[in-house]
């Protein structure tokens, strides 16, 4: 690594793949891999915003792979999180429904709690021994109220 005269390491430096990672071990006990939005709405034909992502999806093998990370991830006792995001019919738990995405969320009535939109795509059900964040109104599970076992 390389530093200025203040210490301080330079922004220009680059990281081949071994040293990429921070120098530090990764201990699974103390891992977590995030799993966000993983619904129907956005994961399957059907779903209202499907059509918007489903060649990103697809190019990039976005389930698939993401299936894959989640199995490796719990084999090595690493926690699985999932943050879905849902609302109720009429919006009324939306926290911003006049202003960017929430507002589309409201208009075309996204993520409606209790319907299949708002389910888990079929290969990124949780788990036994997964957390699944409820409360998640936005972007972030960040104000997301509680966590549960699946």
């Amino acid at each position: 690594r390389q530093s200025n005269t203040s210490g301080a390491l330079s922004a220009d430096r680059t990281f081949g793949a071994a040293e990429a990672k921070g120098g530090a071990d990764i201990v699974p006990s103390k891992t977590a891999l995030l799993l966000i939005e993983y619904q129907n709405e956005f994961t399957t034909e059907g779903g209202k915003l499907h059509d918007a992502v489903k060649d990103s999806m697809a190019a990039t093998g976005m389930l698939e792979r993401s299936a894959q990370v989640a199995e490796k991830a719990r084999e090595a006792g690493v926690t699985v999180i999932h943050a879905p995001i849902s609302f109720a019919e009429d919006g009324s738990d939306n926290p911003n429904k006049g202003l960017g995405i929430l507002a589309g969320c409201a208009a075309d009535k996204l993520f409606t709690a209790g319907t299949w939109n708002a389910d888990f795509h079929a290969s990124m059900v949780p788990a036994a021994g997964d957390k699944v964040v409820s409360g998640k109104k936005g972007l972030t599970p960040s104000r997301a109220r509680t966590w549960s076992r699946s």
